[in-house]
């Protein structure tokens, strides 16, 4: 589709609503956010959805490329396309805000780990990292071996996720027994 899309934020009380609309009289899309942190989050939340239904996305290798810090990507089913940072503080900050089909595909582009979310198997972590999953299916993520990173990350677990990262990586990786309780 060729029409323009519109993107607004607007300051209501201790709130934010972000709305996009097409620029062809087509009723907006709304989402209201409460804390001011959430705003551009929200604002992109609701960027996505309109764009996808009329057919765009932000990026294109041809067209639209992106900056040289980032990377354009695609949803498999062609309906979304925007560029990712290639850097990693930004991946990491901006990768949270993903869907998860969009996430997967954004990791496998920029060959970065989406840390502190979940992954849903082996593909959805890189560089050496390995899915940790409970067998229940409460919580599961990408996690490093690497001794001091393994340490320095176990104490924010809960114990019931310690108990599967350890079991995931080699026998050496333990968390301190100080850090248990974590419900």
């Amino acid at each position: 589709s060729s029409a323009a899309t519109a993107l607004a934020l607007q300051h209501l009380g201790s709130r934010f609503v972000a709305t996009s609309a097409l620029l062809d009289g087509q009723a907006p899309s709304r989402i209201l956010v409460a804390p001011r942190a959430r705003a551009r989050s929200a604002a992109l939340s609701a960027l996505q959805l309109r764009a996808a239904a009329a057919g765009e996305g932000q990026c294109d290798n041809t067209t639209k490329p992106c900056p040289a810090s980032s990377k354009c990507v695609s949803k498999l089913d062609g309906t979304w396309s925007q560029c990712v940072p290639t850097e990693y503080s930004e991946f990491r900050s901006e990768c949270v805000k993903y869907s998860s089909d969009f996430r997967l595909q954004a990791i496998k582009a920029v060959n970065l780990n989406c840390e502190n979310t979940k992954c849903e198997g082996p593909e959805w972590c890189v560089r050496g990292y390995l899915c940790a999953q409970q067998a229940d299916g409460g919580w599961s993520q990408c996690i490093s071996c690497n001794k001091k990173t393994f340490a320095a990350n176990c104490y924010s677990w809960k114990d019931s996720f310690k108990v599967v990262a350890q079991s995931v990586c080699p026998k050496n990786h333990k968390c301190g027994q100080s850090t248990w309780g974590v419900k």
